[in-house]
């Protein structure tokens, strides 16, 4: 009987109609679905396009089609073509799918496969002879009249899927191959389900018939694997007569869902269909449980139908597509881009959710396919036996730790495992007992490894038993951990020793005291080194559960109810999360190395093997002696003998048509692993570019079964070098550039079946996988066939074979030297043997701590610089410089011959120092050289253009490596690199140079330096971190200075494979993505980058792909598109960088400084200055981005200081100054376009042209707190700071201030400090008008930001607290970044506003607020603040707002303000030092003028419109009328004339709009169409604005234009009552909005100017759009035209005297009351005057208000305490030395004496000097003393008298010259030149310390005129001394008393002149001071008493 397949296939081809026989004999594959008549061409397994034709009878049989082709005529057992190689490629020679065209497709000419003659010897791929499945060439027309039976389905069920199959079409995707295909006509083993489960009818049924129960299928590693799966099959359910649930799982390796499809039947007999893509993470062991159950969508079942599900799985992308269709062909579930968490394809599970009655569940057609990237499991079979604490153990889930899982991942088998919770390395009496004691109880067994754990039970033992000892290393004492852990791995070695042994070190717990798990681990290394363990170290994976958020995602105590690991652990054990993302990783790895730790040579001699050829010595292709060995082909072209003009005679090979092989042969290698591990192929080539097409194959390496081993081509467009690697036929190879002598490098590694690619001595390609592994090669081949095109020659090949490496490291480390003056032959060891090229430096690989020297003064060009080898983290590899210092760095110029002058690939740890790099292309003429551009050139030119290429200056790459780090770049200078400029998308700019639509992985890929993760192989990212680039010059360098990217494998902003992207945002603040995979710890600081000198040169700085970084301190200018660019960021500082002259170039729409651009989150922007550049920063977010932006200054921008693109994401600006500068070119457009969420606090605002900033105020925008000067406020900033005078005590820096290489960046700005008293101080916020507080994210994780990541790695450098902008000590280019500056630490509650913080004296009283009606600031209010009698006053500025800052003291005060025209009204407020106080006062609005006698309409529109019939679109619905004239036009109605009569008129409507409206309102005009009132509202933005014309709009002519507006808040779910008074007559007219509900003012302005003549028109208009708007009840008053009884209103008056009527005389000053007096006087005659009029009634109450607010308050005089004082003097001792001359340096009486000795020479030369200190106490109460300090200090000072040294006389004091000297707290010392007063030295001091005097006898004319002293003088004494401007005391007249006291003499022998004697209190005083004290005071009586401290 024939088998179901023939009786589908017949079906098919009966319903296939008109299809041509012939077509059958091309032997399609077809899809095994019922019979579809579908034709499906294998996906070609190098990932390239698959071709999916329905074939519906009209294939296409042109010559050459895949029909036709031979060796697609075999077809296997499952299907799948079988081609002439084991791998079945069908390789790269098909055109990309996207450029194939009808014309020419894959399908028209089909190229032999895999390059192989057609008379190559065919190996099958396969059985394809089975005796139970057909072979595909057995698929004849003759099948469709075979016998058959429906063995699976009915008959019924047969006709009804054959027509369901007929328009069913199998489409797979791209670079998909058939991993599984089963229709189970011979499936033996029940598709591997353990039981529930039978093959019936050929056809899999499931059954169902037990609550919970579920039986898995575990698909194989191949199948796990799969980055992308796509699978179908045939499924149908069959439910019983009652409840029950059943369906089909499919999960990842840990138990998280890819998708189920189920069928339930409720107890009411309803049946849906159940699917979901998201549920509960679970192992499958049971199911049904409602609260685990998977996320049901539901859609209509039939009972026993047959229904086709097909899904594809993404798992790279986290998304799935499921549709399921019905036997009809109808779709019934489309699911498209659902998000899925699994990351790849495991389990198939039965599930029987509930059994009310048993289900079956048939399966059939099941197919599968792969992306083809499964990998290699090189320890697949391997056996394992684990010991160990509960990590092993797994804790509460021993069903699988990481040790199972690592088994599960990599095919291994668990022996054993024996851990326990508990378990430690020392007999510690835990209740898991010794890890020793399990290893001796386990069974013996022979396992490949045995891996365990130890240690962290111990960390928490040894911690708590500080007794106990850890030991050191060598210890073997077993009362130690040292021995323990010793004996624990010398019994491991016991029992095993053939197995590797692997310890595992787990993370870093938080549950473990951290010192002490570091000191365990470094024993526990120690000793695994010294024993040869393997350590796997996941202690530095990454996994650090002291991180909160780490601990509560990554480790579990408990399991879920689903009983799988769940979170929120204490940090100890890993959950599911963790093991993926850290410990399978490490240990995977670390297992495979161990695998390879020890390899062995081939054995036997090195084998050296050269079948070499040089064309220049071949004189004859034929002739074998010549050829040695090398044959050709001319299939479809010519192979030849020419002379090329640089290499003499070559090969030339052309292919020019179909047929054949144009090729260079070797068939006879014969290189086998046994006898030879490397191998390397050398080719000098070039490709023309004339007549090129599709590649060159060059070479392909076979083995001796025709396998492609290892393959090399040219790529389409002939720019690359490119190679199959995993499955991918794109992975790069190296730069290709045609019409060039190239020389191509392979070298193979037989033992690891790894290549490397090298071009022209640069390697792009490293230690990449095989094609196909093997352990030997035959054939090498360079040709062309199919439709390739082109001609290639060659110069030379070789191939030589070995046992050394080539790439084998040196194993000393050394010191290497390169000049221009060495030798390549010479070891390179020291200047004198110096290496001469770099050629040579690249032939070696260098080990940790090399250095590679090059001479200065020498340059190197036209080659790539890339040594090979990798540093360490301890030791670095450096590449620098050496010799004379005067002389330029030595010189790396590329010159445009190589792509790249400097480059290492997958290697790490270097330092690259001292350099001068450049790659120009000879000719062009846009470079820099030596110097740096002063300008900046925008102007391309199209030959300058065409001269650009694929160029860098430094360049560092990583392919399929995890990680790379450690690059140190500094003090290099890298110039003039002609790169092409590559956008990411299209900038419509077609100029040379210019490329568009690169994506971001091709662009921004020149330039300076750029640092890059390529595209995988193996689907591993390269991350890199810790680079630093500092100090360095960038100038002139196209695309870019510096670039940093990681790959995104996408050309678009989504959608993309690799790491660089952040497509599944967790949301703020972290935004996390799984599977981004950032560079980290970046620091780019110092560097100078300057792109002026080519209109190419853009960005400075680009980073893509980075987290935990930062730039700071960099000068960029003359900069193209951008300064400083973020793309996929997270964690970045940007921080003082100054960045200016940034425009358009190279075609970029950009010029900022500053862009934080796509999903760049956390980033923190401050202390930047940003001047004279196109846009100051751009917030390009599009979906998400966050940030701060907090204390920069950005000046002067030419379109827009902030420019925003965003979507989501949160960015919040405080303290930064916006500056216009008076006379600069900044622009007034503030923010164009507001998309995306920002919020503004504590900024200024400063225009110094004073004509204002225009804000958009943005959809999302918030603003709070900000202070203005020169402009409006933003409408939306909710409590504004107007300010009227300029804040700052200077300006900021001059635009002719700039920053150059020599400066650096230039940051000072110290003019923008606040003048003193400035309304700016302490003014600011706490939080922002969204609530959040200005701390959020920067200390711990908040709501919008999570810095700290940040801050742990860069925090000792990023200011994470709010610190106020840098204050230089020096000013202007003095103040460079080397300068001293200092920052100053924010106020937590009230900030300063701007950049600098100012802090307030504690006993500074300050005062501000706001002065505001209803709706309106109050400007020029006078404000009187009354405070302990004193009263100090000011008005208020335009914004209403005033401050007080001098004048005020602490105490409770009263606060007036008088408003004209409104109630004076009267606050108190207890002021407080040290702050600022608030007081705001509201004062009553003024009312609006009254309605008019005359009512002309009232109009409720009941009806009909009544008086306001519009012209059109105008209805009445349910009492309102409606008014809707479409966008951007008008409707009107005209008032009649007798309301265009009236000089005045008063009217008032209701007014409601919808959301939506956009510029929709009314205006009022007059007759001859001058406007007289208009509004309008504005919510398309989001803002909700009601918009009333400025009063400009009001007095201008007739023309219709649109009035200029002014934004107010509104709210459309209100309803607005609006009323219009007008004079015309008076020409004014004012209006009021009201809150109907709550008869609330919201608007009002009163008696604004206007030209209109009278009313003659309402219109209804829609400026721009604008939906329908009501109005209702509708009332016009008018005044009449007959004259009109005067009115007085008196009430005002009245109100005025009734206030001041109660007023006492006593209580005021004499001259203010004699004027209220009058005041009051006249109000009350005004009051009772009939015949008053209205101005003077008005005038009246005005004159009252004024008087009374002008009332001074007559003092209160309170008793005054009586103050005593002291003054002391003694010998200047280091006792007495004041503590502030200490601090100061002066702790010495020495010093001090000798300081004023010093001082007072300078006005006299003497050596007579006599120093003591004075001190003044003083005492209220005569009982308690103090010093007297600055606040109690006399006021006016101290006047000193100090009695004249002995033996100077009244008479003879004359004859001498005088000097005190006087030192200061400050250290400061004041010369003073004393009176002579009543025969003493009297000086005035305002404070006291110690004093010298100084005195030397005058010169005199003769000897015997003038009488000598008969004694050289004594030290004088000093006393208190009466003085005109203070005294000791005072009385109550305030006339002052004499002094208490007169001089006394010092005790001194036989003077000659008796000194003054004044009385003591005590024994005699040897120097006496005179005082006397000015109090400033009226104070009582004060005495003096002076006191001697010690006796002489």
């Amino acid at each position: 009987m024939r088998n179901k397949r023939t009786l589908q296939r017949g079906l098919a081809l009966l319903l296939a109609g008109g299809m041509a026989l012939s077509n059958l004999g091309a032997a399609p594959v077809l899809a095994e679905e019922y019979g579809t008549a579908t034709e499906v061409t294998q996906a070609a397994p190098d990932g390239e396009a698959a071709t999916d034709t329905t074939t519906n009878g009209d294939t296409d049989l042109s010559e050459g089609s895949e029909s036709a082709s031979p060796t697609e005529e075999k077809v296997d057992s499952s299907g799948s073509a079988a081609e002439d190689t084991p791998a079945a490629e069908s390789d790269h020679e098909e055109a990309p799918a996207e450029e194939k065209t009808d014309a020419e497709t894959p399908a028209d000419k089909a190229p032999d496969t895999d390059n192989e003659d057609p008379t190559d010897e065919e190996v099958p791929a396969g059985d394809a002879d089975s005796d139970d499945k057909e072979s595909a060439n057995e698929d004849t027309v003759e099948d469709a009249d075979a016998d058959y039976s429906a063995d699976v389905f009915n008959v019924d069920e047969i006709n009804e899927i054959a027509t369901y199959a007929a328009d069913t079409t199998k489409t797979v995707a791209d670079g998909m191959t058939q991993l599984l295909h089963e229709d189970f006509s011979n499936c033996t083993d029940n598709f591997g389900f353990s039981s529930k489960a039978a093959v019936t009818n050929e056809a899999l049924v499931l059954t169902n018939n037990s609550t919970g129960q579920t039986v898995i299928k575990q698909f194989d590693k191949t199948v796990e694997g799969q980055s992308k799966v796509q699978l179908s099959y045939d499924w149908k359910i069959s439910l019983g007569n009652q409840s029950t649930k059943a369906g089909i799982e499919y999960r990842d390796t840990y138990g998280r869902l890819v998708f189920v499809v189920m069928g339930s039947r409720s107890d009411k007999g309803e049946y849906k269909l159940r699917y979901a893509t998201e549920g509960v993470d679970s192992v499958s062991s049971s199911c049904g449980n409602s609260n685990n159950d998977p996320h049901w969508q539901y859609a209509d079942l039939k009972n026993n139908t047959v229904y086709h599900i097909d899904a594809t799985a993404d798992f790279t992308a986290g998304t799935l597509q499921l549709k399921i269709t019905d036997s009809d062909g109808a779709e019934v579930v489309n699911v498209a881009n659902a998000s899925i968490t699994a990351h790849n394809l495991a389990k198939m599970v039965s599930c029987s959710y509930y059994c009310g009655a048993s289900a079956t569940q048939t399966v059939d057609n099941f197919q599968l396919y792969g992306s083809n990237n499964a990998g290699e499991f090189p320890l697949a079979g391997k056996t394992i036996v684990a010991f160990g604490d509960s990590i092993v153990a797994g804790h509460k889930y021993t069903a699988a730790s990481f040790v199972n899982f690592v088994a599960e991942k990599e095919g291994m088998t668990v022996l054993q495992k024996n851990a326990v919770n508990g378990a430690t390395i020392m007999d510690a009496n835990y209740s898991g007992g010794r890890i020793l004691t399990q290893i001796q109880n386990t069974g013996n067994s022979t396992p490949d490894y045995v891996i365990f754990d130890g240690g962290t039970n111990d960390a928490e033992y040894l911690t708590k038993h500080t007794d106990v000892q850890i030991g050191d290393a060598t210890s073997t004492d077993e009362a130690t951990f040292a021995g323990s852990f010793r004996a624990t791995i010398q019994k491991l070695k016991e029992k095993y020793p053939n197995a590797k042994l692997v310890y595992v070190a787990v993370h870093k717990l938080v549950s473990r005291e951290t010192t002490m798990q570091e000191n365990l681990r470094k024993v526990e290394l120690a000793i695994c080194e010294e024993l040869g363990v393997t350590v796997s170290d996941v202690y530095t994976s990454g996994l650090d559960t002291t991180d909160a958020n780490m601990k509560n995602t990554y480790t579990f105590d408990n399991t879920t109810s689903a009983g799988v690991p769940g979170t929120n652990g204490s940090g100890t054990h890993p959950n599911f999360a963790a093991i993926e993302k850290y410990y399978v990783p490490t240990v995977s790895a670390t297992l495979r190395t161990a695998q390879n730790t020890t390899p062995t040579e081939p054995e036997g001699p090195t084998v050296e093997y050269t079948p070499s050829i040089d064309f220049a010595k071949v004189a004859d292709l034929n002739d074998d002696t010549q050829m040695h060995g090398w044959t050709y082909s001319n299939g479809g072209g010519t192979t030849e003998l020419v002379t090329d003009a640089e290499m003499g005679q070559v090969l030339k090979m052309s292919r020019t048509s179909d047929g054949g092989e144009t090729a260079l042969i070797y068939d006879g290698l014969n290189i086998t692993e046994s006898d030879t591990r490397y191998v390397t192929v050398t080719a000098e080539m070039k490709l023309d570019k004339n007549g090129y097409a599709h590649q060159y194959s060059i070479p392909y390496i076979f083995n001796n079964s025709g396998a492609v081993a290892y393959s090399l081509f040219t790529n389409d467009s002939a720019t690359k070098y490119q190679s199959h690697v995993n499955g991918k036929n794109t992975t790069d190879a190296g730069a290709l550039t045609t019409d060039t002598w190239q020389t191509v490098r392979m070298d193979i590694d037989m033992q690891s079946d790894t290549f490397s690619v090298s071009v022209d001595g640069v390697m792009a390609l490293r230690n990449a996988k095989a094609r196909t592994a093997t352990d030997n090669l035959q054939k090498i081949k360079f040709y062309a066939d199919s439709w390739n095109r082109g001609t290639l020659y060659i110069k030379s090949v070789s191939v030589t074979a070995g046992n050394t490496d080539p790439f084998a490291p040196h194993t000393e480390v050394a010191t290497y030297y390169v000049s221009n003056s060495g030798d390549d032959a010479n070891d390179g060891l020291s200047p004198e043997t110096a290496w001469k090229t770099i050629a040579r430096v690249n032939q070696d690989t260098y080990i940790p701590g090399d250095k590679i020297l090059f001479e200065r003064g020498g340059e190197w060009e036209n080659t790539t610089l890339q040594p090979q080898g990798s540093g360490s983290a301890e030791a670095y590899i450096t590449i620098g410089a050496y010799g004379d210092e005067t002389a330029h760095a030595p010189r790396i110029a590329a010159n445009g011959k190589v792509n790249d002058a400097l480059y290492l690939y997958n290697q790490e740890y270097w330092e690259i120092c001292d350099l001068d790099i450049s790659n120009t292309v000879d000719g062009c003429k846009m470079v820099a050289g030596d110097t740096n551009p002063t300008g900046n050139v925008t102007a391309r030119d199209n030959s300058e253009g065409e001269k650009l290429g694929d160029y860098r200056g430094i360049h560092i790459a990583g392919r399929d490596v995890p990680s790379l780090q450690g690059f140190n770049i500094h003090n290099v200078r890298v110039h003039d690199v002609s790169g092409i400029v590559t956008w990411i998308g299209d900038t419509g700019v077609r100029d040379a140079g210019i490329g568009n639509n690169y994506g971001f992985d091709g662009s921004k890929r020149t330039g300076g330096i750029l640092i890059e993760s390529l595209a995988t192989t193996t689907n591993t990212p390269t991350i890199f971190s810790n680079i630093t680039i500092a100090d360095s010059e960038f100038v002139n360098n196209s695309f870019g200075g510096i670039t940093i990217k990681q790959w995104n494998n996408g050309k678009g902003r989504d959608g993309s494979t690799g790491w660089a992207n952040r497509n599944s945002a967790g949301g703020a603040p972290d935004y996390y993505d799984p599977n981004w995979k950032p560079h980290t710890n970046i620091l780019i600081t110092g560097n100078y980058i300057n792109q002026g000198a080519s209109a190419y040169a853009c960005n400075g700085i680009y980073l893509c792909g980075v987290k935990d970084s930062v730039v700071e301190k960099n000068l960029l200018e003359h900069i193209g598109t951008c300064g400083i660019e973020l793309f996929f960021a997270d964690n970045v500082a940007i921080q003082y960088n100054e960045v200016f002259d940034v425009r358009h170039k190279g075609g970029g729409q950009d010029s900022n400084a500053i862009d934080p651009d796509w999903r760049a989150t956390n980033i923190l922007i401050q202390y930047n200055y940003v001047h004279d550049c196109g846009e100051g920063l751009l917030l390009c977010g599009m979906k998400f981005n966050s940030g701060i932006i907090r204390y920069n200054l950005i000046q002067d921008c030419l379109y827009s200081y902030v420019h925003y693109s965003m979507g989501g994401g949160y960015f919040q600006f405080s303290n930064n100054v916006f500056y216009r500068s008076k006379d600069g070119n900044g622009t007034s457009n503030f923010d164009p376009w507001g998309g995306g969420t920002a919020s503004y606090v504590n900024n200024i605002f400063y225009d110094g042209k004073r004509t204002g900033f225009n804000f958009s105020g943005g959809t999302s925008f918030s603003y709070k707190n900000n202070a203005y000067y020169g402009t409006p406020a933003c409408w939306k900033d909710s409590s504004p700071i107007m300010l009227s005078e300029d804040p700052f005590v200077g300006t900021a820096p001059s635009m002719s201030r700039l920053g150059n290489a020599a400066t650096g960046a230039l940051l000072e700005a110290n003019g923008l400090m606040p003048k003193t008293g400035s309304a700016l101080v302490a003014a600011g916020a706490s939080t922002d008008a969204t609530g959040t507080a200005l701390t959020d994210g920067l200390f711990a994780k908040g709501s919008r930001f999570n810095f700290t990541s940040l801050a742990k790695a860069y925090g000792s450098i990023v200011p994470m607290a709010a610190t106020a902008y840098p204050v230089f000590d020096a000013t202007d280019s003095n103040a460079t970044l080397n300068t001293s500056y200092t920052h100053t630490a924010a106020s937590t509650t009230a900030p300063t506003i701007g950049l600098f913080e100012v802090s307030m004296p504690e006993d500074a009283v300050y005062l501000r607020g706001t002065v505001s009606d209803d709706v309106s600031p109050c400007s020029n209010a006078k404000i009187t603040v009354t405070v302990n009698g004193k009263a100090v006053e000011t008005t208020t500025n335009a914004s209403g707002t005033y401050t007080i800052t001098e004048g005020l003291t602490a105490g409770e005060a009263t606060v007036t303000a008088v408003v004209e025209g409104r109630d004076t009204l009267t606050k108190t407020i207890t002021l407080a030092g040290g702050k600022v106080n608030i007081l705001d006062i509201a004062v009553p609005m003024p009312a609006m003028p009254n309605a008019y006698s005359d009512t002309l309409i009232r109009e409720a529109f009941d009806e009909n419109a009544g008086a306001l019939a519009f012209n059109t679109k105008a209805t009445v619905a349910d009492g309102r009328l409606a008014l809707s004239p479409g966008n951007a036009a008008s409707s009107y109605a005209d008032f009649d004339e007798e309301v265009q009569s009236r000089t005045a008129v008063d009217f008032s409507f209701d007014f409601q709009y919808q959301n939506g409206t956009n510029k929709g309102g009314f205006q009022f005009r007059d007759s001859d169409g001058r406007l007289l009132f208009a509004m309008c509202v504005k919510t398309a933005d989001g803002g909700n604005t009601m918009r009333t014309p400025a009063a400009a709009s009001l007095v201008g002519g007739t023309q219709m234009s649109e009035p200029k507006w002014v934004d107010h808040t509104a709210d459309y779910n209100k309803t607005y009552v609006v009323r219009v008074h007008a004079d015309f007559e008076a020409g004014t007219v004012s209006y009021q909005l009201k809150d109907k509900a709550t008869d609330k003012v919201v608007l009002q302005e009163l008696n604004i100017p206007t030209n209109a003549k009278n009313l003659a028109r309402m219109y209804s208009s829609n400026w721009y759009q604008a939906k329908t708007q009501y109005i209702d009840n509708f009332v016009l008053t008018a005044r009449s035209n007959e004259p009109e009884p005067v009115v007085v209103d008196k009430t005002a008056l009245q109100k005025a005297i009734d206030a001041n009527t109660g007023k006492v005389e006593t209580d005021y000053t004499a001259e203010t009351w004699a004027d209220f007096a009058t005041a009051l006087a006249n109000a009350n005659a005004v009051l009772a005057d009939e015949n008053a009029t209205q101005n003077d009634v008005d005038a009246a109450a005005k004159a009252l208000t004024d008087a009374s607010a002008a009332l001074k308050v007559k003092p209160t005089e309170e008793p005054k305490p009586t103050v005593e004082t002291k003054v002391f003097t003694d010998d200047l001792s280091v006792q007495n030395i004041p503590d502030a001359l200490k601090k100061v340096g002066y702790d010495t009486p020495e010093k001090i004496t000798e300081k004023l000795k010093l001082e007072s020479s300078k006005k006299l030369s003497s050596d007579n000097i006599v120093v003591y200190e004075v001190k003044l106490q003083v005492s209220t109460d005569g009982v308690n003393w103090v010093d007297a300090t600055a606040e109690n200090f006399p006021q006016n000072g101290l006047e000193i008298s100090f009695t004249l040294p002995s033996g100077i006389t009244d008479e003879t004091a004359a004859q001498y010259d005088f000097v005190i000297s006087h030192m200061k707290d400050s250290g400061e010392v004041e010369l003073l030149t004393p009176a002579l007063k009543d025969g003493k030295l009297v000086v005035t001091v305002s404070s006291l310390s110690p004093f010298g005097i100084s005195w030397k006898l005058k010169e005199q004319p003769k000897p015997s005129e003038e009488p000598k002293p008969t004694q050289a003088p004594t030290a004088p004494t000093a006393a208190p001394a009466a003085s005109d401007a203070s005294s000791n005391s005072s009385n109550s007249s305030g006339t002052s008393s004499p002094p208490a006291a007169t001089a006394a003499p010092k005790a001194t022998a036989a003077p000659t002149a008796q000194a003054t004697v004044i009385p003591q209190t005590a024994d005699s005083f040897p120097l006496v001071l005179l005082a006397a004290l000015a109090l400033c005071s009226a104070a009582a009586l004060t005495g003096l008493v002076i006191f001697r401290k010690k006796k002489h």
